[in-house]
């Protein structure tokens, strides 16, 4: 990372997280899950962030000293499945986004892994999945489903 990249620091979420969560969720998705089922399901999301938060499955990503988003990955016997990235958009397009994926992407060649995601196809994050090297395995009605091979 050069000099001018933001210090990134994560921490693993908390009860306390959830409506941090459920506003970054709502931030992030709403248009693209709107423009995909035709609804935005409030209580679905509210849910959503309340069950993640308190399980800890998510890591609250701090820029500085401000949180900036919150990422989830799980790891499997032969492949890592990045399950959720939500940045805020005030630190989109700051190399962030690349910098956690990118991160993955050595983690999963250390390891001789693959990594998995799925993407809603409104969603931008599909294109840019595909600019770091994911390539699109199957899809759905809503989703495709992508994989990076090491």
């Amino acid at each position: 990372m050069d000099a001018n990249s933001p210090e990134l620091k994560f921490r693993v979420s908390t009860d306390s997280d959830a409506d941090y969560l459920y506003a970054l969720i709502e931030e992030t998705m709403r248009p693209y899950i709107e423009a995909t089922y035709g609804h935005w399901n409030a209580d679905g999301a509210r849910g959503f962030a309340n069950s993640a938060s308190a399980s800890g499955d998510f890591s609250i990503i701090n820029v500085r000293d401000a949180r900036a988003g919150a990422i989830s990955v799980s790891i499997h016997e032969t492949y890592i499945e990045l399950a959720q990235l939500f940045l805020e958009p005030r630190f989109q397009y700051r190399g962030i986004g690349r910098r956690l994926v990118n991160d993955l992407i050595a983690q999963a060649g250390a390891e001789s892994k693959s990594i998995q995601l799925r993407v809603i196809k409104s969603n931008p994050a599909a294109a840019f999945y595909r600019r770091l090297g994911f390539e699109v395995v199957s899809e759905d009605r809503h989703r495709f489903f992508m994989r990076y091979e090491i």
